[in-house]
């Protein structure tokens, strides 16, 4: 169960340690995501599902999340967990697309967590251009990501391959 324990402005965590907002002095962005809430989340308990009305993203302050795809009646290798730790968010993409991308969204521990509801980040993104650009950046890391290892894979075959030649 979430239990709202403040807002941004009146908790412990500086909004240059969220990489969403780091770069951003803009005072009414600063503003807006002070009053957004945070909320305590005990061990094990579950955040969000696939069956949602409403996407939020979620910013991990303390402690962490697990957003597993696929469910229980799925093979153990159609489900996929990922983990997602202090500093790092989960949402953004079901923001913008209206769709779910995980079906359970749960804490493996004792966590803190930034909420910023749609309308708030369709705000954000409205009245910053700083916000935008670190949205979009941020987005396309696990892209980037994937497509460097890739790349790595690649090569590392490519180079062993001309050597066994």
């Amino acid at each position: 169960m979430l239990q709202k324990i403040s807002t941004f402005a009146d908790g412990q965590h500086a909004q240059k340690d969220v990489p969403l907002f780091a770069d951003v002095h803009e005072p009414r962005i600063v503003d807006i995501v002070n009053r957004c809430q945070v909320v305590h989340v005990g061990a094990g308990a579950k955040i969000a599902n696939a069956a949602d009305k409403q996407a939020c993203v979620y910013i991990v302050l303390q402690g962490a999340l697990c957003a597993r795809t696929g469910n229980a009646e799925d093979h153990p290798r159609c489900r996929q967990d990922t983990k997602i730790l202090p500093r790092e968010s989960i949402g953004e993409l079901s923001v913008f697309d209206n769709a779910t991308h995980f079906s359970t969204l749960f804490t493996l521990e004792e966590s803190e967590l930034l909420i910023i509801e749609p309308h708030i980040l369709w705000r954000l993104i409205d009245e910053s251009d700083s916000v935008a650009r670190i949205l979009l950046r941020q987005l396309s890391l696990p892209h980037l990501t994937a497509s460097l290892d890739a790349a790595l894979y690649r090569a590392k075959n490519a180079a062993g391959h001309r050597v066994a030649s």
